[in-house]
C-alpha cells in the first residue's frame, strides 16, 4: 500500500534532511577540530566526528521509519538523546571560553535533536489518522456486507 502524504508533512520531511545535512557539517567542522587538537591523527581525524554525529543522523532516521510504520522505537530515541547531549557538549568544549561562541557551537547538534522530535509529532500524527481512516472504511464495509447479508 502506497504512503500518501499532505504537502506540509512532506515539506517537514524535506526540512529535516536539510537541517540534518547542514547541522552535521557545521557540527562535522567542530568535531573535527576538537580531534586534531585532541591528538588524533589528522590523516583519520576527518573519521571521527563520524562516530557521534553519524549516531545521530542514523538514530534520527531510524525513528523517522519507525514512525511512518506508526511505531514507536524507544532505542532509537534513547540513542538520539544520547547522542545530542554528546555532540552539544563537545561542541561547546570546542567553542571559544565565550557564552555566545558555545551557544553557536550548541546549536545544530540540538537543532538537529528538535526538528527529528516536530518531525516525529507530525508524522506520528498522519500515520495515527491514516490509521483511524482505514478503520473507518473496513467497518464500513463489515456494516454494508451485514445489511446485504440480511436482505
Amino acid at each position: 500500500m502506497a504512503r500518501k502524504f499532505e504537502p506540509l508533512t512532506i515539506v517537514s520531511i524535506v526540512l529535516m534532511a536539510l537541517l540534518a545535512v547542514t547541522t552535521f557539517v557545521v557540527s562535522y567542522n567542530s568535531l573535527y577540530g576538537l580531534a586534531v587538537v585532541s591528538g588524533v591523527d589528522e590523516s583519520i581525524a576527518w573519521l571521527w566526528p563520524f562516530s557521534l554525529d553519524g549516531l545521530l543522523v542514523l538514530s534520527a532516521v531510524v525513528r523517522m521509519k519507525y514512525s511512518l510504520d506508526g511505531k514507536a522505537h524507544l532505542p532509537s530515541t534513547a540513542i538520539l538523546g544520547c547522542a545530542t547531549l554528546m555532540s552539544v557538549g563537545l561542541n561547546v568544549v570546542h567553542a571559544p571560553s565565550n557564552v555566545v561562541s558555545q551557544v553557536v557551537f550548541a546549536i545544530p547538534p540540538a537543532t538537529l535533536f528538535i526538528s527529528s522530535e516536530i518531525s516525529m509529532s507530525m508524522l506520528q500524527e498522519v500515520v495515527e489518522q491514516k490509521i483511524k481512516a482505514a478503520a473507518s472504511k473496513r467497518r464500513a464495509a463489515a456494516r454494508a456486507r451485514n445489511a446485504k447479508s440480511k436482505v
